[in-house]
């Protein structure tokens, strides 16, 4: 049995941690920025388990809320159909998209997020 992507999203406060603090790596269709805690440290923190991931369509690159709630359904419609690696428990990322995720298909977009997560290490 194949096990996908199990993913929760990150509220307002972690957002802007990330997008401050984090390590950004860039695709053609998005930009990734996500926050590589210390997973034990956290743990022990009280921190929950899991993939944590936001999608963010900025307005000033997608002018309708239409356009913007369509880029962002596109990238968790995605994520939602990778498979899930039980190494990573604690994981944390903002995928911002850019105007050219409408001209790639769905399964560019997803061998794209592979790739950046694969340079993470997810």
């Amino acid at each position: 049995m194949v096990a996908f992507m199990d993913i929760k999203h990150l509220n307002k406060k972690e957002i802007e941690h990330i997008m401050k603090k984090g390590k950004t790596i860039s695709s053609p269709t998005f930009l990734c920025k996500f926050f590589a805690d210390n997973i034990e440290e956290s743990l022990e923190n009280g921190s929950k388990q899991g993939y944590f991931i936001s999608a963010l369509s900025p307005k000033g690159q997608f002018k309708t809320a239409i356009l913007r709630n369509r880029a962002r359904r596109k990238i968790y419609g995605a994520i939602n159909l990778l498979e899930r690696d039980t190494k990573k428990p604690l994981f944390k990322a903002v995928f911002i998209a850019n105007k050219s995720i409408f001209d790639c298909s769905h399964l560019d977009l997803q061998e794209q997020i592979t790739r950046v997560l694969s340079k993470i290490g997810v």
